[in-house]
């Protein structure tokens, strides 16, 4: 990564990472003005001749400083731009891997959907299969698959089949502890929230990858683009905090399952021991 180098009035060279010094020196040098301005015009002549000479080296230094800002803010520019070009492909990493994270999410507001005027569910059942439908089946690990004209109520009898896109209409009764967003504490049958938390952000990535096409870093400005690297990097965080949830939900839901065999286990066995 490169770095600012810059020179400061003592004739020390500095790498910066930020333009702090710049503005200390700069606030310096207007205070040692401001002092010396009184004497400037009061006083023998040698000492308003000495005080105006002074002040003269000191304005040049401060016009120095203010082209040493204007260097560090172009320096700062660049620096934004590249970052926001690493974030930009970052975020289309993400999105081209999102969407078999959110398929059940998208699938259960179809399911919503279709759920919520019975006057208008046969209408749409028989209408073709929805996008994320296609993708749920390209998706699924079960064969054969339905043929690509397939109906929408077709597609969806075929993917009850697989447990691997059932959500529950209500986690009430849940199991798994999370953290929403909100920091409050919720108990959820299945991942449907998370999923659908994940598939927000990446909407808002979505809008944040446009922000940073060449296009719109070539007229952005600093403010801009580090404004929007910010949320970025909030997005991104919270995606990982989610990433690692749906793991462990994942991990919970193996030790549950197999807690049950065990349990089942040891009943069929008792069981078995009162027959003999």
């Amino acid at each position: 990564m490169s770095t600012f180098s810059w020179t400061d009035r003592h004739g020390r060279q500095h790498h910066l990472e930020a333009p702090t010094a710049i503005d200390d020196e700069a606030e310096e040098i207007a205070t040692e003005i401001d002092a010396h301005l009184p004497r400037a015009r009061k006083g023998s002549s040698d000492d308003v001749r000495r005080a105006r000479e002074h002040i003269r080296q000191l304005q040049a230094r401060l016009d120095q400083l203010a082209e040493d800002g204007k260097r560090w803010n172009e320096f700062a520019l660049v620096q934004a731009r590249d970052e926001a070009r690493r974030v930009s492909i970052a975020i289309s990493d993400f999105l081209d891997e999102v969407p078999q994270v959110i398929c059940p999410a998208a699938l259960h507001m179809e399911t919503r959907e279709e759920l919520s005027d019975p006057s208008t569910r046969a209408q749409l059942l028989s209408g073709p299969m929805t996008e994320w439908q296609q993708r749920a089946i390209e998706f699924s690990h079960l064969e054969p698959k339905p043929s690509s004209d397939a109906t929408r109520g077709e597609a969806l009898e075929w993917l009850n089949n697989d447990p691997a896109f059932f959500r529950p209409l209500s986690d009430e009764g849940g199991w798994f502890e999370w953290i929403d967003a909100e920091g409050v504490a919720q108990r959820l049958a299945s991942p449907l929230q998370i999923e659908t938390e994940i598939g927000n952000l990446a909407d808002s990535l979505s809008e944040l990858e446009v922000k940073m096409s060449e296009a719109c870093l070539s007229t952005a400005d600093l403010n801009e683009i580090v404004s929007d690297l910010e949320v970025a990097n909030i997005l991104f965080s919270r995606l990982d905090i989610l990433q690692g949830d749906l793991e462990r939900f994942a991990q919970e839901q193996i030790d549950q399952e197999e807690q049950e065999w065990i349990r089942y286990e040891q009943d069929w066995k008792a069981g078995r021991s009162k027959t003999e």
